[in-house]
């Protein structure tokens, strides 16, 4: 459910926050084929407009895998099952010593790295 602080029209979710969901969405499921990865490509549908303060159900799966890449894709629906925006994101594996290489990543360690 989103609040309406996300609206961009009245009542309607703004895109990029739809986006943001079902990027997210994608790379969540993509950590389970490559890990650490990053979205090197996202496409994005939108087939409805998305309300907010609205229960709706958010779902990413892997269609495609291999070597140092994943291919996802996420859904927002109504709480009907009604289809109302669609991703595919491609997605790349990074090295971690990249992410280490940063202020942030040293920060972090590697305790939120797969083991």
């Amino acid at each position: 459910m989103f609040h309406e602080s996300f609206q961009g029209a009245p009542g309607i979710v703004h895109g990029g926050i739809v986006a943001a969901v079902l990027d997210e969405a994608c790379g969540q499921v993509a950590r389970l084929a490559t890990s650490p990865a990053v979205t090197s490509r996202l496409e994005i549908r939108y087939l409805a407009p998305v309300p907010v303060d609205q229960e709706l159900k958010v779902g990413a799966e892997i269609v495609e895998s291999g070597g140092r890449s994943a291919v996802a894709e996420a859904t927002i629906q109504d709480d009907s099952g009604f289809l109302l925006a669609h991703a595919r994101a491609e997605c790349v594996h990074v090295r971690p010593e990249y992410f280490l290489s940063t202020p942030q990543g040293r920060a972090l360690g590697t305790d939120w790295l797969p083991t």
